[in-house]
């Protein structure tokens, strides 16, 4: 589509005049509508400074919804050689006028610039040197299979980019939309008005971050494209506060009063079934479920939860008196072992920092009348096979993805292909065959898919020795296959089978991980635990 280019010879305060619109266009909780980037007529785009020259970039936003937009990416054609003197000869005029950009006042900024690793030695990549064309990247192969082939050239182009706003929203991208000829667009939604710092980044080239072809580990560029650069979103706009908690069975008592200026009314409960969609807003007191100095904390809106079990709320109903014990298998791997250390904390009132977990084959906890069982089987390959597993079982949470995406030596690399049909076998095998030798004195077992969370950008030499193949862009593609596969099986079977999104509720934050991987102790965890138990229910609607 051809941009409506906001003109260099208009002021940027014209600019900011025409985001700065009226209240009655400001941002929602309640309306939510879909991006529409297929017209222009909407939007009006200015061309940013890129600190990387072999792309230029737009910011574009919705003349009617002040906190909609997107960021539109335009690979240069000509051929970039000495990329690096070009970043540097940047990097250096930037220094120099470093004075004439510090309007702080002093004030120390909250969000510093992303100090970016280096590949080593000879790992240097093709475009660090002289970069391919577009016509040559599009003519590569990515897959064996011809299906899967159209699948990745239909959501994908040749380039991959990271986007994350700070501000009084975190918010996070990395699956653009393609629109052809090596142009992009990374679309965004903030509901909370403000101004944001702006952090993008070229991730990968030439397919690196989907190829199936490639046995190796796909090279991380992690280049700067904009840094720390600031916007004003919807600053006629009124903020959104986040709801203080209720002592209610851990309700967060949302009210649409509290997100969307309305008169009170009390939300409906968040599915049981589906994700919950919601924003990381800037933690309150009294907003955190641990000790720790959160800095956001995930907020639904247009639901509420009933069952979060945070240390001041009421948590009568797990108490032995109270009902019939419960007993929560989680299945998987060390991903799903830090969600059941996460769970067991929260129903027991741990609010201590919270550690790498212990690295448990098995391990069970009793909290009350609820039973905790964690079983160690990355793949569900091995112990999701034993019919004993669901004998005394109430419901189970489970996950597969991240060593069938990591590494060959572990027996990783699965193509798309395989991935689905390993997902949709095994919920075949839980949702017929196990509850058929359960006993029947438990009634129907109710299952809960946890979803594969993100992945850090990493580029330590481990990540390169083992040929991690883990990108967002795979993890994501594998998150649509599960997905894809629970809805043929929710079709077909009238079973209990609910899904979170891990994915999308650790995206922002996947630059806090601990140690580069799982999410225990942040923001995240936070809302991962908050949406298992949530969905497990386990003190009854």
């Amino acid at each position: 589509m051809e941009l409506r280019v906001w003109k260099s010879s208009k002021s940027p305060s014209d600019w900011a005049a025409y985001i700065q619109i009226s209240p009655q266009n400001c941002p929602s909780a309640i309306e939510h509508e879909d991006h529409n980037l297929d017209s222009n007529r909407n939007y009006q785009c200015r061309n940013l400074d890129s600190k990387n020259p072999s792309f230029q970039v737009y910011l574009c936003v919705k003349a009617r919804h002040c906190g909609d937009g997107f960021f539109r990416i335009q690979r240069q054609h000509s051929s970039i050689e000495n990329y690096r003197e070009a970043v540097s000869l940047r990097n250096a005029e930037e220094r120099v006028n470093s004075s004439n950009h510090n309007d702080r006042r002093g004030v120390e900024d909250p969000h510093p610039t992303v100090v970016v690793p280096q590949t080593s030695g000879s790992r240097q990549t093709s475009s660090e040197t002289v970069e391919l064309s577009c016509e040559a990247m599009l003519a590569k192969s990515v897959s064996e299979n011809t299906q899967t082939e159209e699948e990745l050239r239909y959501h994908f182009g040749p380039d991959s980019f990271h986007l994350k706003l700070y501000g009084p929203q975190k918010y996070g991208v990395t699956v653009s939309r393609y629109v052809g000829d090596c142009t992009y667009e990374l679309a965004f939604r903030l509901h909370n008005p403000g101004e944001y710092h702006v952090n993008l980044w070229h991730t990968y080239t030439n397919y690196d971050h989907i190829n199936e072809m490639v046995d190796q580990w796909p090279p991380l560029l992690l280049q700067p494209i904009l840094q720390n650069h600031r916007i004003k979103i919807c600053s006629g706009c009124k903020g959104i506060s986040i709801p203080q908690r209720s002592t209610t069975f851990g309700a967060l008592s949302n009210s649409r009063s509290d997100l969307n200026h309305e008169p009170s009314e009390i939300l409906p409960l968040c599915s049981r079934s589906d994700p919950t969609d919601g924003i990381y807003l800037p933690a309150l007191p009294n907003t955190s479920f641990t000790s720790k100095p959160n800095n956001y904390t995930f907020t639904p809106f247009r639901c509420r939860y009933d069952q979060t079990f945070g240390p001041r709320d009421d948590i009568s109903c797990l108490s032995l008196g109270y009902g019939k014990k419960l007993t929560i298998v989680f299945i998987g791997d060390s991903h799903t072992r830090v969600a059941f250390e996460g769970v067991s904390r929260r129903i027991r009132g741990d609010t201590t920092p919270f550690a790498e977990t212990p690295k448990w084959e098995e391990h069970e906890e009793t909290y009350g009348r609820i039973v905790l069982r964690y079983i160690l089987d990355p793949f569900l390959r091995v112990r999701i096979r034993d019919p004993a597993l669901f004998n005394d079982a109430d419901a189970v949470v489970f996950q597969v993805g991240q060593w069938p995406a990591a590494s060959t030596l572990r027996g990783g690399h699965w193509s798309l292909e395989m991935y689905e049909k390993h997902v949709s076998n095994v919920l075949e095998q839980m949702a017929i065959r196990n509850p058929m030798m359960r006993d029947a004195s438990h009634g129907p077992l109710k299952l809960i898919w946890q979803g594969l969370t993100s992945f850090p950008y990493r580029t330590d030499q481990t990540i390169i020795d083992l040929k991690d193949w883990r990108t967002n862009e795979r993890l994501w593609l594998f998150e649509q296959k599960a997905t894809r596969a629970i809805d043929r099986i929710r079709q077909r079977i009238d079973y209990t089978l609910a899904r979170i999104d891990s994915f999308s509720l650790t995206l922002p934050m996947n630059d806090v991980t601990p140690d580069l991987s799982h999410y225990f102790g942040t923001d995240a965890l936070d809302a991962i635990v908050t949406e298992i138990l949530h969905k497990l229910d386990v003190c009854g609607s």
